[in-house]
């Protein structure tokens, strides 16, 4: 997953083995929720604090973002900052959302080739991600390697989400990944995975327009993804039309140029608008994908001008 405001903090947060065992026998779903249409957002451990607790009751899954391997591809307990684990499970049982931990990201994906390379090393770093997963009452682990540089890679990323789903299903436990708006996977990959992310956004100058969203989805397709396990990714934030890699928040966007709800650039910046978020939520439902994946919460606004608002409003018509 890009880091679209360019923040590259360094995480640590550290993780006893006590803990990491500690209630691994507890935690056991023996049923997991029907898979409905999803509402996935991302939450930054570095803008935890920006995220308005509402966004937290119209969302159905949440994605801690992220934890990293270290480099030769091993579990890492010192990967997540600022990470409140009470705080989240608190935030689970009030609004009954499921709560995923992510593994990788933009400057994050360090530590996969080597992982997904060794069957010995998938196997202990599967066994590892699962542990913490029952030991903290997370619902399952989110892959967002960027990117696998060549087959060999591919397939060997392939084998990871095979193996993770076949160690997860006992326990009721999730997993899904995270792909670029031009990747795909093999079909035994695809059959693996519960949902896939397609990061449907930096896609050029003009990002994440809704013609350029579709088509990406319908490529996914083609490769033979199932559609109901593809959740379209929608930026929160804008990039700059001359500049790409200067990037600015929904919300910062709105305060500084007041733009019209059906505008798409102000100040510069091309964004999704209300109205365009509206459209491509008719899309996603009407093509009869999985749901609707957002990059990230902490941009949004909380009041009538926000997204993951105009989202519900558009699923309860």
């Amino acid at each position: 997953m890009y880091l679209p405001i360019q923040i590259r903090a360094v995480c640590l947060f550290t993780v006893s083995v006590a803990v990491l065992c500690a209630g691994c026998a507890t935690y056991h779903r023996e049923t997991r929720e029907p898979d409905t249409f999803r509402v996935v957002g991302y939450a930054p451990t570095y803008s935890l604090g920006q995220i308005p607790e509402s966004a937290y009751a119209r969302v159905t899954d949440l994605i801690v973002f992220s934890a990293e391997l270290t480099d030769d591809g091993a579990f890492c307990e010192e990967s997540v900052a600022g990470l409140s684990i009470e705080r989240f499970q608190e935030m689970k049982q009030k609004h009954g959302f499921r709560i995923h931990l992510c593994y990788g990201g933009w400057e994050r994906s360090g530590g996969f080739p080597e992982m997904t390379a060794d069957p010995e090393k998938r196997k202990a770093f599967i066994d590892a991600v699962l542990q913490w997963c029952l030991a903290n009452e997370f619902d399952g682990v989110d892959y967002d390697w960027e990117f696998p540089a060549n087959d060999e890679e591919h397939a060997a990323y392939g084998r990871l989400l095979e193996e993770t789903a076949e160690a997860f299903r006992p326990h009721g436990l999730y997993v899904t990944v995270a792909l670029g708006h031009t990747q795909s996977l093999d079909q035994a990959a695809y059959d693996a995975v519960d949902v896939i992310h397609l990061m449907t956004y930096d896609m050029g100058y003009r990002h994440s327009t809704e013609h350029n969203a579709r088509l990406s989805v319908e490529r996914l397709i083609e490769s033979g993804a199932p559609k109901d396990k593809i959740a379209m990714g929608v930026p929160f934030y804008g990039r700059r039309l001359d500049d790409r890699f200067i990037a600015m928040a929904y919300k910062h966007i709105l305060n500084q140029f007041e733009p019209r709800p059906d505008e798409d650039e102000a100040g510069g910046f091309y964004f999704n608008n209300i109205d365009t978020i509206r459209s491509k939520t008719r899309y996603t439902v009407e093509r009869g994908l999985g749901g609707i994946m957002i990059w990230e919460l902490g941009m949004d606004t909380d009041d009538e001008t926000s997204l993951l608002r105009a989202i519900q409003e558009e699923l309860r018509r």
